[in-house]
C-alpha cells in the first residue's frame, strides 16, 4: 500500500485529504464515519464571530422570542466544544475546529478552552472587506495580520489561517500572515457569489456547492506560493476526485480539503478519492 503520509501545521497526517469545515461534521457519527473513510484530519463544521457576541437590548427578555434565540444562538459555542471535545476523544486523527471572523471579539476568549477540548489546531476563516472608499487594501491586509498575532497570544495550538484569492499581491499578504505566527494557509474562501431571479426580480445569495472548475484558482495559487512562504499549503474548494486532488499536491499543497464531493456523494466517498490517490502512486 502506498505511503499517503504528509506534514500539516506540524501535525503528521497519515493522509493529505482533509475533510473541510461543512455540516458533515455536526455529529460524532458523521465525524467517525470520515475517519473510517480515510481522512487524514477532519475541520470541524464553522462558527462564526456573531455567535460569540452578547445580543444587546435588541431583544426584550420577556419576549416569547427570547428563549429561542438564546437557546439556538448564544449556546451554540458551548455545545461546539463538547462536539469538540468528544471528537477528539473519539477519533486518532486531528479534530481542527473552525472560526469565521471579521475582527477582534469575544470569540477570542473561547480559543484557549478549544485547546483544552482536546483541538489540535484551529482555522481561522478571516473576512475582511469594506465599502469605505478611504480604506486602503494594505489596511485590510495589516488588520488580519494583528488578529492572527492576536490569536497567538491566546493559544499554543497551530494556527491555519484561510485566506481570500482576491488579495492585491497574494505573495505579499500570505507572508504577512505567516511571519504573523501562522502555520498553515488555506486557499481560499469561497464567498457567496450572488445572482439575479430576473423572472421574480429578487436576489439570490444562495452558497451553491462548488464546481471541479474553481481547482484551477487553487492550483495557481499554492503555485505562486510555494517555495516563497515557510508554512502548510492546503487547497480549498472545487476537488471533487484524486485527479484533482494529486493536481493540488503536484502544485504545492501538504494538504487537501474535500467539502462538496462529499455533500454530493456521501462521506465514504473520501475513501474512493485516498484509493486514487494510492494507485496513482503505485
Amino acid at each position: 500500500m502506498a505511503d499517503l503520509s504528509t506534514g500539516y501545521l506540524g501535525m503528521e497526517l497519515d493522509c493529505p485529504l482533509v475533510v473541510a469545515a461543512s455540516p458533515l461534521s455536526r455529529d460524532l457519527g458523521s465525524v467517525r464515519r470520515l475517519e473510517d473513510a480515510g481522512a487524514g484530519a477532519i475541520v470541524l463544521f464553522s462558527v462564526f464571530q456573531e455567535q460569540f457576541e452578547p445580543l444587546p437590548d435588541l431583544l426584550d427578555p420577556q419576549a416569547s422570542s427570547a428563549e429561542l434565540v438564546r437557546g439556538d444562538f448564544l449556546t451554540r459555542p458551548h455545545e461546539y466544544l463538547e462536539l469538540v471535545s468528544a471528537a477528539a476523544a473519539a477519533l486518532r486523527i486531528p479534530v481542527i475546529p473552525s472560526i469565521n471572523v471579521a475582527h477582534a471579539g469575544h470569540w477570542l476568549d473561547f480559543v484557549p478552552h478549544l485547546e483544552q477540548a482536546g483541538a489540535r489546531a484551529l482555522e481561522l476563516s478571516i473576512y475582511q472587506v469594506s465599502d469605505d472608499p478611504y480604506v486602503a487594501s494594505a489596511a485590510l491586509e495589516a488588520a488580519v495580520v494583528e488578529l492572527v498575532e492576536e490569536v497567538r497570544g491566546r493559544t499554543g495550538m497551530p494556527l491555519a489561517v484561510k485566506i481570500s484569492p482576491y488579495l492585491t499581491s497574494l505573495v505579499h499578504a500570505a507572508t504577512g500572515i505567516w511571519q504573523a505566527g501562522a502555520a498553515g494557509l488555506v486557499l481560499f474562501q469561497r464567498f457567496c457569489q450572488p445572482d439575479v431571479d430576473i423572472e421574480r426580480c429578487r436576489l439570490l445569495t444562495d452558497l451553491e456547492l462548488s464546481v471541479p472548475a474553481e481547482v484551477s484558482l487553487r492550483i495557481g495559487g499554492l503555485l505562486e506560493l510555494y517555495g516563497r512562504v515557510g508554512c502548510s499549503l492546503a487547497a480549498s474548494g472545487g476537488v471533487h476526485d484524486a485527479e484533482q486532488a494529486l493536481a493540488c499536491i503536484l502544485a504545492g499543497a501538504d494538504a487537501v480539503m474535500l467539502c462538496s464531493a462529499l455533500l454530493e456523494h456521501g462521506p465514504e466517498y473520501l475513501a474512493d478519492v485516498r484509493r486514487g490517490l494510492e494507485e496513482w502512486l503505485e
